[in-house]
């Protein structure tokens, strides 16, 4: 995953209905939702998120293929702390908008985002680079 790639540490989950059960068992610093997911879509989730008292003040991003203004606005006034299209999206961005949630530890970041970049500079891992639908970090 992209984000252990930066520094985080992260786990993925490929269900919407499994997060509320994850997150009651694990503190999350962040999530990164897809809106589109088997099971619950990432807005349903999202409601979920808001609406428990563990949960509610965790930052929540959405990291989409979905481009539609009326669905980021949606997502927004739900209380999204971010909106991100996954086609747009490039590593130094992602590097950037997410320690705005979480900090890793600066080192580390560098010198991963370093072999990373130097890595897809060779087109290695972005053709195969699939962002998951969820992380929790």
């Amino acid at each position: 995953m992209l984000v252990k790639h930066l520094g985080y540490e992260s786990h993925a989950l490929n269900n919407g209905a499994d997060v509320a059960d994850y997150l009651k068992e694990c503190k999350a610093d962040l999530v990164i939702l897809d809106i589109m997911m088997p099971g619950i879509n990432g807005m349903d989730v999202l409601r979920q998120l808001r609406a428990d008292a563990h949960t509610a003040t965790v930052p929540v991003i959405m990291m989409t293929a979905v481009t539609d203004p009326l669905t980021k606005r949606e997502a927004m006034d739900l209380g999204a702390n971010d909106y991100w299209i996954k086609a747009t999206i490039e590593v130094s961005e992602l590097e950037q908008r997410l320690r705005k949630f979480v900090s890793p530890d600066r080192d580390s970041v560098v010198a991963r985002l370093n072999s990373l970049r130097s890595l897809i500079n060779r087109q290695v891992i972005w053709p195969q680079l699939r962002l998951g639908n969820l992380f929790v970090a």
